[in-house]
C-alpha cells in the first residue's frame, strides 16, 4: 500500500505560508462562473481545478458556513494556482454571497433567467452525514451545523442553460492544463468526462466521495494517471458502502494500468471521525486539505512526464504485493499469500481454497496481475463468498 505518514508528521512538515494578499478574481467561461485564487508566488507546477457536486456552487471551496477559509485558499497558501468552476446552469444574476467574491462579472455572463429555481434537498441531513434527521446533528459532527442557514443560502439558482458542464471543464483544462482535477460527489462524472477528452492534460484526479468513479471502460484512456479518493465518516448510515467500494476498485484499476491509485478513509487511516459528505466545509477542513496536498506533492504528474519509480505504480496494490512477496521472486506462494491480513487467522483449508480461486493459470503461484484482477472485480474461478471485506481487499496488510 502507499505508506501513510502519521498525521502529526504531515502537519508538522507543512510549509506555513507567509502572510500575503490573496490574488483572486472571477470570470465567465462559456456561461460558467470561474473563480481564480492564488496567494503570493505560485510555486506548484500544476494548477488545481475544483469542481463542486450536484446543485452545489463554488462556495463550498471558497469559504465555510462559519466564516473560515475554504480549500481554494488552503491550496493557494501551499503554492497552487486554483480555479473553481460552476455549472453553467447556475444563475448568479441575483448575486454571490461569498465574501471576497460578491462582485459577479458582467462580461460573458449569461442573461438572467426569471424562471430560475432554487431547489432544496430536504433529506440531506441523513444522506450527507450531518445527522440522523433534519436539525438533529450527530454528537461528533464536524460540520458547522450552527451555521447551517449560511450553507443553505449558498445554494445556487438553477436556470435552463443548455451549456455542457463537462465541456466547460474541458475548455478550462485545455486553457490551464496540465492540471489537477479535484471534484466532489456528482461533479465526479463531469470531471471524468472532461478528463477523458484530454487525459494528457490531467496531472491527477482527486475524487471526494464521488458518484460514478472510473471503471474498466475508462482504460486505457486513463492509463498512467494518478487517482486519489477521499472519504469521511458515517459511510454505513449514509448508505455509501457500495460507492466507496467502487472507488477502491477504481484505485486498483489505476494501479493495474501503470498509474497510482489510493483512497484515504479518514476513520480507517487516521481515526478521524465525524466528517460528513461536505469534507471541505468541516471544522477540520484544513487537516483534510493538508492530507490531500501532501499526497499530490508525491504523486501528481501528467502521464507523458517521466516520473520516478515511487511516483507511478507504487500504490496500494503494488505495495501489498511487494510486502507479501517475502522472497522477492515476483509471485506469491501459498505461504506468502496466507500471511496477509485477510487470511492470517483463517484455517488452512480456507486459505488454500482462496489461493486456488485467484491462481487463474494454476501454476501454484499468484502473480500481481492475478491478485489485481481478483481484487478489482471478481476475475477468479468463483466470486469470493466469505463476507470478510469485499471491496476492502486493498486496505492495509
Amino acid at each position: 500500500m502507499i505508506a501513510r505518514l502519521p498525521l502529526f508528521a504531515i502537519l508538522l512538515t507543512k510549509v506555513i505560508a507567509i502572510a500575503s494578499a490573496s490574488d483572486q478574481s472571477s470570470f465567465y467561461l462559456q456561461g460558467s462562473l470561474v473563480h481564480r485564487v492564488a496567494q503570493g508566488e505560485v510555486t506548484k507546477e500544476y494548477p488545481v481545478i475544483m469542481i463542486p457536486g450536484h446543485h452545489l456552487s463554488s462556495a463550498i471551496y471558497l469559504h465555510t458556513p462559519d466564516g473560515r477559509d475554504g480549500w481554494a485558499q488552503h491550496f493557494a497558501e501551499a503554492g497552487y494556482e486554483v480555479f473553481v468552476i460552476n455549472d453553467p446552469k447556475f444563475d448568479f444574476s441575483r448575486g454571490f454571497s461569498v465574501p471576497g467574491f460578491t462582485e459577479v462579472p458582467s462580461e460573458g455572463a449569461p442573461l438572467a433567467d426569471p424562471d430560475a429555481s432554487r431547489p432544496w434537498q430536504e433529506d440531506i441531513w441523513r444522506r450527507w452525514g450531518f445527522g440522523p434527521s433534519a436539525g438533529e446533528p450527530y454528537p461528533d459532527s464536524r460540520f458547522p451545523n450552527e451555521a447551517f442557514a449560511v450553507f443553505q443560502d449558498d445554494y445556487p439558482w438553477i436556470s435552463k442553460s443548455r451549456e455542457s458542464f463537462s465541456g466547460n471543464i474541458a475548455s478550462l483544462l485545455q486553457a490551464k492544463g496540465p492540471a489537477i482535477l479535484l471534484t466532489h460527489s456528482a461533479g465526479g462524472p463531469e470531471a471524468l468526462a472532461a478528463a477523458s477528452q484530454h487525459p494528457a492534460l490531467v496531472a491527477s484526479l482527486v475524487l471526494v466521495e464521488p458518484t460514478g468513479p472510473p471503471t474498466e471502460a475508462d482504460f486505457p484512456t486513463f492509463s498512467a494517471l494518478s487517482m486519489l479518493g477521499v472519504y469521511g465518516d458515517y459511510i454505513d448510515s449514509r448508505r455509501q458502502t457500495s460507492r466507496k467500494d467502487a472507488v477502491e476498485a477504481a484505485a486498483l484499476l489505476f494501479e493495474r494500468n501503470g498509474g497510482t491509485g489510493d483512497v484515504i478513509s479518514l476513520p480507517e487511516d487516521y481515526e478521524i471521525r465525524g466528517n460528513s459528505h461536505l469534507l471541505m466545509q468541516a471544522r477540520n477542513n484544513r487537516v483534510i486539505s493538508d492530507l490531500v496536498i501532501a499526497w499530490l506533492d508525491e504523486y501528481a504528474a501528467p502521464p507523458e512526464s517521466d516520473p520516478s519509480p515511487r511516483s507511478r505504480g507504487s500504490g496500494k496494490l503494488s505495495g501489498i504485493f511487494t510486502t507479501l512477496d517475502e522472497d522477492g521472486d515476483g509471485s506469491l506462494s501459498l505461504a506468502e499469500f496466507g500471511a496477509g491480513q485477510r487470511y492470517r487467522e483463517a484455517n488452512p483449508e480456507t486459505v488454500g481454497a482462496a489461493f486456488a480461486e485467484i491462481d487463474l493459470d494454476e501454476d501454484g503461484k499468484v502473480s500481481l496481475e492475478e491478485l489485481g484482477a481478483n481484487l478489482v472485480g471478481g476475475k477468479s474461478k468463483a466470486r469470493r463468498g466469505d463476507g470478510k471485506g469485499g471491496g476492502k481487499g486493498n486496505r492495509s496488510r
